[in-house]
């Protein structure tokens, strides 16, 4: 093996899902926060609802960017009205909360767009980087060894 081939580069592949895997797995997240809101739902009334769908926002912004990201802060602002609902009459304050938890989830969804697009960058650089490697391999292998 030469001394080129034992340092070459390998391309490194972050994950990534599809837009509706990514989409499936905040409803899931979301359903697993309602399901644990609902079962704390005598302790809590309607207080830190909201909470419980942080894990599906940052989870789908994570896997898939922008467009599930913003997808799980709907679907969860959505949850923890139902939830909020389902422990008492909605008021104003439960709104504002919403929406608030939408605002921040969108803020989340947008710092995993970012993530997205610096995974892609980084595979386009180590790909770069494997084709350069490869391209300096082919010349080295040419080049005759020295006898002494």
């Amino acid at each position: 093996m030469s001394v080129t081939g034992a340092l070459a580069l390998r391309p490194i592949e972050a994950p990534h899902l599809s837009v509706r895997a990514a989409c499936l797995v905040a409803v899931v997240f979301v359903l697993v926060g309602a399901l644990i809101r609902l079962g704390l739902a005598d302790q809590l009334q309607q207080r830190a609802t909201f909470i419980f769908f942080v894990p599906a926002v940052v989870a789908a912004s994570a896997a898939s960017g922008l467009g599930p990201g913003l997808f799980a802060a709907l679907l969860g602002a959505t949850a923890g009205l139902i939830c909020d609902r389902l422990a008492g009459p909605l008021g104003l304050g439960n709104a504002i909360a919403a929406v608030a938890f939408f605002t921040i989830g969108a803020s989340v969804a947008v710092g995993g767009e970012w993530f997205q697009r610096a995974r892609r960058q980084m595979a386009g650089v180590n790909q770069d980087l494997a084709r350069r490697e490869a391209h300096l391999r082919s010349i080295l292998d040419t080049v005759p060894t020295p006898w002494w």
